[in-house]
C-alpha cells in the first residue's frame, strides 16, 4: 500500500489502513502458529532469516505489482500472451545460466525429472503457475494492486480449509482467528475499492 502510494497507484482511507493492519495481524497469527521441525537453539534464526526472506520477496513482489499497474494502466493495452512470452524468455536467458553455476559448483546438482509421474506433476504445476500467474495480472489491471495482493493471502483460509477437509487436523484457535482476520480484510478492501470507484 505504502508503495502503491509512492507511485500514486493507491489512495490512504481508514479503511484501507485498518484493513491492512487487520490483515498484517492475521498473518502474524498465522505465522506465531507455525511449528518448524528444528532443534530450539536454530530455531529462532530460522524463523527470523525466513521471515526477513518473505518480506524481501513480498515487498519486491509489491513493487512489481505497482510499476506494472503504473506502465500499462488499462487491461486493454497489454497484450497478456506477449507479456508472459517475455518474461518466459527473459527468465531462460537470465535464470538458466545461475542454474548452470550452482550444478557445476555442486551446490545444487540438476537433473532430469527420473519417471513420468514427476513429469506429469512438473508440467501440470507449470500450466497451473501459467494460469496462476495470467489471473493475478488480469485481476491486477482490471482492479488494483492492493486488492490482487491482499486476494494473494486467503491461501491462508484456504489451507487451514484442505487440512480440516483431507488431512482432519484443526489448528489452533489463534490460527482461525489470524484467517477471520485475512478474510476480514479482505471483504473490507475490496469495499473500500469499490466505493472509490
Amino acid at each position: 500500500m505504502l508503495v502503491g502510494y509512492i507511485f500514486k497507484q493507491e489512495t490512504f482511507n481508514f479503511v484501507k489502513i485498518t484493513s491492512v493492519i487487520g490483515l498484517f495481524i492475521g498473518v502474524l497469527c498465522v505465522t506465531l502458529n507455525d511449528n518448524p521441525q528444528t532443534s530450539e537453539s536454530t530455531k529462532f534464526q530460522i524463523i527470523l532469516l525466513g521471515d526477513m526472506l518473505a518480506l524481501l520477496s513480498a515487498l519486491c513482489y509489491g513493487i512489481y505489482s505497482i510499476l506494472l499497474k503504473l506502465k500499462v494502466k488499462d487491461d486493454s493495452r497489454m497484450d497478456m500472451k506477449l507479456f508472459f512470452g517475455f518474461v518466459g524468455v527473459f527468465n531462460i536467458v537470465l535464470l538458466w545460466p545461475s542454474l548452470i553455476i550452482v550444478h557445476y559448483l555442486g551446490l545444487e546438482p540438476f537433473e532430469l525429472p527420473p519417471n513420468k509421474e514427476v513429469w506429469f506433476v512438473v508440467l501440470f504445476n507449470c500450466s497451473i503457475s501459467f494460469l496462476a500467474d495470467f489471473l493475478w495480472a488480469r485481476a491486477m489491471l482490471l482492479t488494483s494492486p492492493l486488492t490482487v495482493t491482499v486476494g494473494l493471502c486467503l491461501t491462508i483460509p484456504l489451507a487451514m480449509i484442505c487440512d480440516v477437509v483431507f488431512k482432519f487436523k484443526l489448528n489452533s484457535p489463534i490460527y482461525f482467528f489470524g484467517a477471520f482476520l485475512v478474510c476480514f480484510s479482505f471483504y473490507w478492501i475490496n469495499k473500500s475499492e469499490q466505493d472509490e470507484n
